[in-house]
């Protein structure tokens, strides 16, 4: 499993050599290149592997110090232009939601039309999409009840919305990022898809 997911310096090494120095090593050469949250989840992973096949093993480490983000988040001027250069795309659709209604990606992708009511104009928000440790995308409920919420929806996103497909975004969380960052760079934007759900 670790090998699929994080630390593949120390994949090789027997569990019962695994020291304190090895494991600290390769949290700071994978937190280099992942954020934050995902290094806790990785450490934690690992945690509970060495708690089942080594119980007798403690060790301390050093995690990253979580630094706060420089949101750039997009003007009036730049939503409008976004919105028409994504038109007829995958990501205009995740783009209004974002921008309209201040959607999570992951609040987006899981979106089903169970949770839009057209007669009442609403959309029910109480799931998320993400990625597990294994890097498979799974269903699961916000982390606090005030994530749960029913907003109005816009006649922009009404008219929006797919009329033949089963599902309402087709793409993938990670997907709907990487298609808007090529928008954003063509347009010469520094704002990322989540920074929209701010403006």
């Amino acid at each position: 499993v670790l090998r699929r997911t994080a630390f593949n310096s120390i994949v090789d090494i027997q569990i019962l050599k695994l020291t304190q120095t090895h494991i600290q090593q390769a949290i700071n050469e994978y937190s280099k290149t992942r954020a934050y949250k995902t290094v806790i989840n990785a450490s934690a992973f690992l945690a509970i592997v060495l708690k089942e096949y080594r119980p007798e093993f403690h060790y301390k480490l050093n995690l990253p110090q979580k630094s706060k983000a420089i949101v750039n988040i997009p003007t009036a001027k730049e939503v409008a232009l976004l919105t028409k250069r994504s038109k007829n795309t995958a990501v205009y659709l995740p783009i209004l939601f974002a921008t309209q209604l201040g959607l999570r990606r992951g609040e987006i992708c899981a979106l089903t039309w169970d949770d839009i009511d057209l007669e009442r104009r609403t959309v029910k928000i109480d799931e998320s999409l993400a990625e597990n440790e294994f890097g498979i995308l799974v269903r699961k409920k916000p982390k606090t009840l005030q994530s749960e919420r029913t907003l109005p929806l816009t006649q922009d996103i009404i008219d929006a919305l797919p009329a033949t497909c089963e599902k309402i975004i087709t793409i993938a969380p990670k997907t709907i990022t990487k298609h808007f960052a090529i928008i954003a760079k063509q347009l010469g934007l520094k704002c990322t898809f989540h920074s929209l759900r701010h403006y």
